[in-house]
């Protein structure tokens, strides 16, 4: 009975920390997208204004000085993303900065992985853009500069740091920290859970080889008694 009752703890700590291997973030490609309203398509580019959910899976807000937040989608050969055709310039216009943000669930205790592929628009002399992830409380807080784009190579950078998330749903926001209308170029965000540590494999591996001597013995017995009977 104990040894099942172990096992059983073994596979329900396996499904709770590794819930999906999938990404969490929809549309982080930002490959899906509808122009309407407000949105001001330039043809290279999308402008979208706050408060949008137009970009799939993201909505801008907030604004600067009564001026709403915008950010630019774009799909230029000479300005080209690190994944599919599109990424997201975080500063729209000049004078006004970009916040998007995306929630998705999570499992309180388990770790996650943010990752996401940065550069700058190579218009101008560089960027930079502040991440933000909050459950309960803010479970990570940093923030990225890139200046070294040029025409027609980005330069991307990875960005990838964890997070162990402490409530049900988690908020990703990205913010521009300068509203020059040259932003940080953002492609490819993806929020995974982080596989279990190889102690924590072992262990459970353990567990069902313990399983199966237990089991192994039992049938042994029941020759035994059998034969003596």
């Amino acid at each position: 009975m104990k040894i099942r009752t172990c096992l059983l703890a073994g596979v329900i700590l396996l499904l709770a920390v590794n819930p999906s291997w999938a990404n969490l973030i929809a549309n982080g490609s930002f490959e899906s997208y509808v122009v309407a309203g407000t949105d001001a398509d330039f043809g290279t580019f999308v402008r979208y204004y706050s408060p949008n959910p137009d970009i799939t899976g993201w909505t801008v807000t907030g604004s600067i000085g009564g001026y709403p937040n915008n950010v630019d989608l774009v799909h230029s050969s000479l300005y080209p993303a690190f994944a599919g055709t599109q990424s997201l310039d975080m500063e729209g216009a000049v004078g006004a900065s970009g916040v998007i943000s995306q929630s998705f669930a999570t499992t309180s205790g388990a770790t996650y992985n943010l990752s996401f592929e940065y550069a700058n628009n190579p218009y101008g002399s560089g960027a930079r853009m502040d991440a933000l992830v909050t459950g309960t409380s803010a479970l990570l807080d940093t923030h990225v500069v890139h200046n070294t784009s040029t025409i027609p190579t980005m330069d991307y950078r990875l960005f990838s740091q964890n997070f162990i998330a402490d409530s049900a749903t988690t908020t990703l926001q990205f913010s521009a920290l300068s509203n020059s209308g040259y932003g940080i170029a953002l492609d490819a965000v993806s929020v995974n859970t982080v596989p279990l540590p190889a102690a924590a494999w072992l262990l459970l591996s353990g567990l069902g080889g313990l399983g199966f001597v237990m089991r192994r013995r039992r049938g042994e017995c029941a020759v035994l008694g059998s034969a003596a009977a």
